[in-house]
């Protein structure tokens, strides 16, 4: 009757339905890593954790020996995906080394490869806070704006962005993947990505963002090291009593 020919027609589509989500999700990605000049097993590395990353969230990944070069990460469904390598030593739960290649597309039920993904040395952070020498906060000194930036042992830009001086308060995320719980306690503002050595933050403060001059200004040095995330408080005085490195 009635009952069993939706009985059945529920059936039908509930078996095409399962069909198609497992064709959304069989695409296959073959993740490959290398390490410029030298191998794992030479550098101490011993397994490789892959993640696929889209919008923020990982949604596959796959675990290889390190010296294996290449995973088959499977049940991918079709989109554009940031590809992530975290490579481990023996009996350690931090990557020592990482690696990443944005915009790899992938085809409904297709199979890719990604370009050999070349590992570096796992990055280091610092942890932003700043104040005012008056101890005022942003509002009674009249600073609405604050431009970061941060220079490596080179003096090469390696941050620049600008941020609401109230509250100075903005923790951000990092990779995203395993590792990077060393961020979860950061007071500050975190510049991530910083790879080992001594850096230099430089903090402008202006009126508001549109504002071609700084009224207040300081900087300070910090010592990254990898999957550490080091503290910099930075004081802020006024551009006529700052350097003049500060305030330009």
């Amino acid at each position: 009757g009635k009952k069993s020919a939706l009985l059945m027609l529920w059936l039908l589509l509930s078996v095409s339905f399962l069909a198609c989500a497992e064709e959304d999700t069989d695409a296959i990605v073959d993740v490959r890593w290398g390490i410029g000049g030298t191998t794992c097993s030479r550098m101490g590395l011993t397994r490789v954790y892959v993640s696929l990353v889209t919008n923020g969230r990982s949604v596959a990944n796959a675990e290889a020996d390190c010296s294996a070069e290449t995973v088959a990460v499977e049940g991918v469904a079709k989109g554009r995906y940031t590809v992530q390598v975290f490579a481990f030593r023996a009996n350690e739960d931090t990557p020592a080394f990482v690696g990443q290649e944005a915009g790899v597309e992938v085809p409904k039920g297709g199979r890719v490869s990604t370009s050999v993904i070349f590992l570096e040395e796992a990055p280091g952070a610092v942890d932003v806070t700043w104040r005012f020498e008056s101890g005022n906060i942003c509002a009674f000194e009249g600073v609405g704006w604050i431009e970061v930036s941060a220079f490596d042992d080179r003096n090469r830009v390696v941050a620049d962005f600008g941020i609401a001086c109230d509250p100075g308060v903005d923790p951000s995320t990092g990779l995203g993947g395993p590792g990077s719980e060393y961020l979860e306690d950061a007071q500050g503002v975190v510049i991530d990505y910083l790879f080992e050595g001594t850096h230099e933050i430089l903090l402008r403060g202006y009126e508001r963002a549109t504002d071609d001059e700084p009224g207040w200004g300081g900087s300070g040095q910090v010592e990254v090291r990898s999957f550490e995330l080091t503290p910099v408080d930075i004081v802020l005085q006024p551009c006529e009593d700052a350097p003049e490195s500060v305030c330009f």
